[in-house]
C-alpha cells in the first residue's frame, strides 16, 4: 500500500490569470505544507510552513513537524535553511526534536522578514515560535513564553512595527474547563510584548488567524468565535486605531452556519478583504468579506461649559449638510469655557487626528489649535461678541487619512445671546422668570441653562444678568 503524500502548492498571478508554479519539497518527508507568503519585492518572495521529519517523538511516534521556509527570487522556489526549537535530549525525544510549525510570514523589506507559528516545549505544551530574517539567514528570536498558545498570523508594516495574532488556552470563568482566547503580540523594534485584545465574552471561545495593517494606526485582524463545540462559529473581526484593539461588527451567512475567517489583506485604509470558509448543513463553502470604510461624517456639535462643582453641561448645536440650514442652537451662558469664551466639541463617525476650524461669520476668533480626544475635536473661541450668530467651517483628517469639510460650505452656526435661557432668540421677562423659579435648586441637565454665569449655583447673580440683558435679541 502506497502512503498518501502531501506536497507544497504555489500559484502565481501575472495580472490576468492564476497558474500553478513549481515549488520544492523535502524529499525525506511525506508531508510538505506552505501556509503563508510575503513578497517584499517583485522578484523576492518568502513562503513558510512545515514538513514531517522522520523521528521518534512521544506525541507523534513516527515523525515530527519541522519548519519549512522557501524563497523565490524570480527563477523559482528553493528551500532555505530554517531553524527549529530543540528540547533536552532524552526527555520527550531521544533526538531532541520537537514539533515546530510556521503559519505566518511578513517582510518589512527584502532584508527584514519575520515568521511566526508555534512549537511544543519539553513537556508537550505549545508556545509561540518567532523567527527573523536579517538579509543573510533565519534565526529564532525571543518573545513572551506563553503556555498553551500559538501564533497564526503576522504583519510587519515597518521594521519596528509588527503584529502577531493567535490564541491562548485558559481556564474558563466558571473554573470548569478551558476556552480559547485571543492572543495579540506587538514588536516595537526592540522586543515582542503581549497587547490587550478583546473577546466576545468571558465564556466564548475566540481565535485570531490573520492580520493586516496599512499604517501604525490602522490594523485589522480576523478569526472566529463560538460558545462551545456544539454551537455554530461566527466571524470575529477586530480593529486597531493606534490606541487599542476593539471588536467591530462582522457579517455571517446566517445564525445556524459556522463561519470562519482565516486571513485578511488591506490594500488601503478603506479597502480590506477577509477570506475563510463556512459550513452549512451539508458541506463547506468559501467565504469572502469586503470592507469599505464609511465616509467621515460629523455626528454632533455641542457648546460645553463647566458649572463649578456641578460639572460640565452641553448645549446641542443643530447642523445640516443640506439646505435649508436649521435654526442655530443658542448659547446663553458666560464663562465656563476652557481657553476662551466658548468651547465647542465636534464629534465624528471616525477618529480625527488633525484639523482646523475657521470662523467665517460673526465677531470672534479661534483660540489656538484644536485638541483631540477619542472621536472628538475640541475648539476654543475667544472674543465672541454677544447677540450674534457665528459660523464656523472645518477641515479635519481622520486616522484613515480621510478628510471632512463642511458639505456645500454650509457653516456650523451658534447663536450667542446671554440670558436667553428659553432659547427664544430674545431675552425678556420669561427668561427672568425661569431663572427665578430655579434659584437655589441643584443644577442638573434640566436647568443648567439658568446658571447663566456658570458658577455652579443658580442665584440672584443669574437673575440680575437676565434682567440686564432684557430686550436684547438675535438678528
Amino acid at each position: 500500500m502506497v502512503a498518501e503524500t502531501v506536497d507544497t502548492l504555489a500559484d502565481n498571478f501575472n495580472g490576468t490569470t492564476w497558474s500553478v508554479v513549481s515549488s520544492t519539497n523535502n524529499q525525506t518527508s511525506i508531508d510538505n505544507e506552505l501556509w503563508s507568503v510575503s513578497c517584499p519585492g517583485s522578484n523576492n518572495c518568502w513562503s513558510v510552513g512545515t514538513y514531517l521529519a522522520p523521528g521518534v517523538f512521544s506525541l507523534t511516534p513516527s515523525s515530527v513537524s519541522q519548519t519549512l521556509i522557501e524563497q523565490n527570487t524570480g527563477s523559482g522556489w528553493t528551500t532555505v535553511t530554517s531553524p527549529n526549537v530543540t528540547i533536552p535530549v532524552g526527555r520527550s525525544d531521544p533526538t531532541g526534536q520537537t514539533t515546530n510549525i510556521l503559519l505566518g510570514v511578513s517582510c518589512a523589506s527584502t532584508t527584514d522578514c519575520r515568521a511566526a507559528g508555534w512549537y511544543y516545549n519539553s513537556v508537550g505544551i505549545s508556545q509561540p515560535l518567532l523567527e527573523h530574517y536579517d538579509g543573510s539567514a533565519w534565526s529564532i528570536t525571543s518573545g513572551p513564553n506563553v503556555d498553551y498558545s500559538a501564533i497564526e498570523g503576522i504583519n510587519c508594516d515597518a521594521a519596528n512595527d509588527c503584529w502577531a495574532v493567535g490564541w491562548i488556552l485558559i481556564e474558563n470563568s466558571a473554573g470548569t474547563g478551558i476556552v480559547y482566547k485571543t492572543l495579540i503580540e506587538h514588536y516595537d523594534g526592540s522586543a515582542w510584548s503581549i497587547v490587550t485584545s478583546p473577546n466576545t465574552s468571558s465564556s466564548d471561545n475566540n481565535e485570531l488567524f490573520g492580520v493586516s495593517c496599512t499604517s501604525a494606526t490602522n490594523c485589522w485582524t480576523v478569526g472566529f468565535s463560538f460558545a462551545d463545540s456544539s454551537s455554530a462559529a461566527h466571524t470575529l473581526i477586530e480593529h486597531y486605531d493606534g490606541i487599542a484593539w476593539s471588536i467591530v461588527a462582522s457579517p455571517n451567512t446566517n445564525d445556524s452556519d459556522s463561519d470562519y475567517l482565516v486571513s485578511v489583506a488591506c490594500s488601503a485604509a478603506n479597502d480590506c478583504t477577509a477570506v475563510g470558509y463556512y459550513f452549512d448543513a451539508v458541506t463547506g463553502h468559501t467565504l469572502i468579506e469586503h470592507y469599505t470604510m464609511p465616509q467621515m461624517q460629523l455626528t454632533s456639535v455641542v457648546s460645553r461649559k463647566t458649572h463649578g462643582n456641578a460639572g460640565s453641561f452641553d448645549i446641542d448645536l443643530p447642523f445640516s449638510s443640506t439646505l435649508p440650514v436649521p435654526p442655530p442652537g443658542i448659547e446663553c451662558r458666560a464663562g465656563g469655557g476652557t481657553g476662551g469664551d466658548h468651547t465647542l466639541v465636534f464629534a465624528f463617525s471616525n477618529t480625527p487626528v488633525s484639523g482646523s476650524a475657521t470662523m467665517v461669520s460673526g465677531t470672534g476668533s479661534v483660540n489656538g489649535s484644536p485638541t483631540f480626544s477619542g472621536n472628538t475635536m475640541i475648539v476654543n473661541l475667544t472674543g465672541v461678541a454677544n447677540a450674534q450668530v457665528i459660523g464656523l467651517t472645518l477641515n479635519v483628517t481622520d486616522n484613515f487619512g480621510q478628510s471632512f469639510t463642511n458639505p456645500e460650505n454650509i457653516p456650523i452656526s451658534m447663536g450667542v445671546l446671554l440670558g436667553d435661557v428659553n432659547a427664544s432668540r430674545r431675552v425678556d421677562a420669561a427668561d427672568v422668570s425661569f431663572v427665578r423659579q430655579q434659584t437655589l435648586r441643584p443644577i442638573d441637565s434640566s436647568n443648567f441653562r439658568e446658571d447663566i454665569n456658570t458658577s455652579g449655583r443658580i442665584d440672584a447673580a443669574d437673575v440680575s444678568i437676565a434682567r440686564q440683558q432684557t430686550l436684547t435679541s438675535l438678528p
